[in-house]
C-alpha cells in the first residue's frame, strides 16, 4: 500500500465535500444547518492537518505558508469561513437563518379589484397586468462574532466579486481553494509522494449567479400570461423573436408586434407579452 504523508488532510477535504453535498441535498433548514457546521469543521482541519504533515520540513514550509496565511487573513471568503468555524466552537450564536417562502403582488397602475386567498389571486381587475413575485425559501449566512469583532458574510474572493452568495456556493469556492492549497503543498514539499495526485475530492462546480425571482404576469382580468409548457416549444411561436432560452426556465422575448400580442405555442399560450420581458413557465 502506498504511504501518503498527506492522507489526513486529503481525507478532511473529502469529508468537507461530503458535508457540502449533504447540505445541497438537505430537505429542510435543520439539515442545512448541521451540514454547514460539519463542513466548517472539516475545512479548518485541512489547514491544521497539513501543518502537522509538513512538520519535518517546518523551516522551509513556514515562509511558504506565510503567503497562504496572509490570504486566509485578508481574503473576505477565507477569513469568514475560518472565523465562522471558531465562532461555532466558542459561542452559541446561530451561523445562518432561513427566510420563509413568500409571495407579493404589485401593479403599475390602477387596481379596481384584487382578492387574494391563501396567497392565491381569486379575482383581479385593473388597468395594468398584476405582477406576482414568488420568493422561495432561502438560507442566508449571518455575520459571526469572534475575538471581539464581527465578520460579515463574504461578497468577494481574491479581489473578484462573488456571483452567487448562497451558502453552498460560498462553501464550494472555499473548498476549491483548500484543494489547491493541499495540491501545492504536495507538489512543493512531497514531489516524490507515491500517492501524489490521489485522494483528492472532485472540485465543487461553479454555480450560476444568484438573482431574485422574476415576476409572473397576470393580465388585467387576472389570467396568467403564460400557461402550460409552451416554453419548451419556442419554435412554434408565431409572433416575436426568441432571444434566448435560459437554463433556469426563463424565456426572453423582444420585437413583439404589440403589447397585446398573442403567441400560440405547443401546449400553452403566452399573451400580452411586453418587449424585453423575462417570462417563466407557470404550471397550472
Amino acid at each position: 500500500m502506498k504511504r501518503d504523508p498527506l492522507s489526513s488532510p486529503k481525507e478532511e477535504l473529502r469529508d468537507a465535500r461530503a458535508a457540502l453535498e449533504r447540505m445541497d441535498a438537505a430537505p429542510d433548514f435543520d439539515g442545512v444547518r448541521r451540514a454547514w457546521k460539519n463542513f466548517l469543521t472539516h475545512l479548518e482541519a485541512v489547514w491544521k492537518h497539513t501543518e502537522r504533515a509538513v512538520q519535518p520540513a517546518h523551516s522551509k514550509f513556514a515562509p511558504w505558508q506565510g503567503v497562504k496565511k496572509r490570504q486566509r487573513k485578508g481574503d473576505e471568503l477565507l477569513q469568514y469561513l475560518a472565523q465562522a468555524r471558531d465562532a461555532h466552537a466558542h459561542s452559541i450564536r446561530p451561523l445562518a437563518i432561513v427566510t420563509p417562502a413568500s409571495r407579493r403582488f404589485s401593479v403599475r397602475g390602477h387596481v379596481e379589484t384584487l382578492e387574494v386567498v391563501d396567497n392565491v389571486v381569486v379575482e383581479y381587475k385593473g388597468s395594468h397586468p398584476l405582477e406576482v413575485h414568488d420568493q422561495p425559501e432561502t438560507v442566508h449566512l449571518l455575520p459571526v462574532w469572534n475575538s471581539g469583532r464581527w465578520y460579515n458574510p463574504p461578497e468577494n474572493h481574491m479581489g473578484a466579486p462573488l456571483t452567487n452568495l448562497e451558502p453552498v456556493a460560498i462553501g464550494g469556492v472555499g473548498l476549491n481553494w483548500y484543494i489547491r492549497f493541499v495540491e501545492e503543498v504536495e507538489a512543493t514539499f512531497f514531489p516524490d509522494n507515491p500517492a501524489r495526485g490521489e485522494g483528492f475530492p472532485i472540485p465543487w462546480p461553479a454555480r450560476s449567479p444568484s438573482a431574485p425571482a422574476a415576476p409572473r404576469w397576470l393580465d388585467k382580468n387576472g389570467v396568467y400570461l403564460f400557461r402550460g409548457d409552451a416554453v419548451e416549444y419556442p419554435g412554434t411561436f408565431s409572433i416575436g423573436e426568441i432571444v434566448r432560452m435560459k437554463p433556469d426556465g426563463f424565456l426572453q422575448l423582444r420585437q413583439i408586434s404589440n403589447e397585446d400580442a398573442h403567441l400560440g405555442g405547443g401546449a400553452g399560450t403566452l399573451s400580452r407579452a411586453k418587449p424585453g420581458s423575462l417570462i417563466r413557465r407557470v404550471d397550472m
